[in-house]
């Protein structure tokens, strides 16, 4: 059974990438305030800890959705039926049928040299949740 990559859902999955970055990226910026700064303001601590704390609980929650969708979810194939991106992050959906009835679902992608390869019409391979057939990630993506 495939398992995914904490690596490869922050680096394919546009929410996990969001969230990751911006809690580095203000996680940085507390660190270098409180270095540089004479006088540390509560409020500012706070928001320069709190939010990137809740940006990697946010990716770890992310990262823990995926991965509990590939362990108890079901493999399928499907078809990549739209691919679209827009200042290097994207939507790659497709189409798959479970139990008899016929799905339209999607991933928010970034664009890296993995996701630009998808085209219309292509086959992939999906993990689908059991409990909730609408939402299916495209294996390839998150598993090594």
């Amino acid at each position: 059974m495939p398992t995914p990559s904490l690596t490869r859902v922050i680096w394919n999955d546009f929410s996990a990438f969001l969230s990751t970055g911006m809690g580095f990226f203000l996680l940085l910026f507390g660190i270098w305030d409180l270095l540089t700064s004479t006088r540390i303001v509560q409020s500012f601590l706070w928001f320069n800890i709190g939010i990137p704390v809740a940006a990697f609980l946010f990716t770890l929650y992310r990262f823990l959705q995926i991965r509990g969708v590939f362990m108890d979810g079901q493999s399928t194939q499907g078809e990549v039926s739209e691919v679209r991106f827009f200042r290097g992050r994207g939507i790659i959906r497709y189409v798959y049928t479970i139990n008899g009835e016929k799905y339209l679902s999607g991933n928010r992608v970034q664009l890296t040299r993995e996701t630009r390869n998808y085209r219309v019409g292509d086959p992939v391979t999906l993990m689908v949740d059991r409990n909730q057939p609408k939402r299916a990630f495209i294996r390839d993506l998150y598993s090594p």
